[in-house]
């Protein structure tokens, strides 16, 4: 849900089901948030069993870890986006200055 693919530059067609950009995402999206949050469950709505977790003090470096372990798999995986990504931080900050 929150590594939904992007469409390709240039597609005008393709809508992500889950954002609306890279920023905002859809109600749809907040209501799986808030189900998980408040534990509520419907019958309109099936959470994924790996949306969400609890953290607590004795899972918190794991999670972290795995967190960070899917960041750099993902890294690996998608070279032309962080391409992209260092960029447009470049160029970001050479108009600030």
């Amino acid at each position: 849900l929150t590594s939904e693919p992007v469409p390709a530059a240039g597609d005008k067609e393709s809508e992500m089901r889950w954002h609306w950009e890279s920023s905002h995402y859809k109600k749809e999206l907040g209501d799986l948030v808030l189900d998980r949050i408040f534990d509520y469950h419907s019958a309109d709505r099936k959470i994924p069993s790996d949306f969400g977790i609890l953290l607590m003090p004795d899972n918190l470096e794991q999670h972290l870890a795995q967190i960070r372990a899917d960041r750099e798999r993902w890294r690996s995986t998608h070279s032309q986006d962080i391409a992209e990504i260092e960029s447009l931080t470049k160029h970001s900050l050479t108009l600030s200055k």
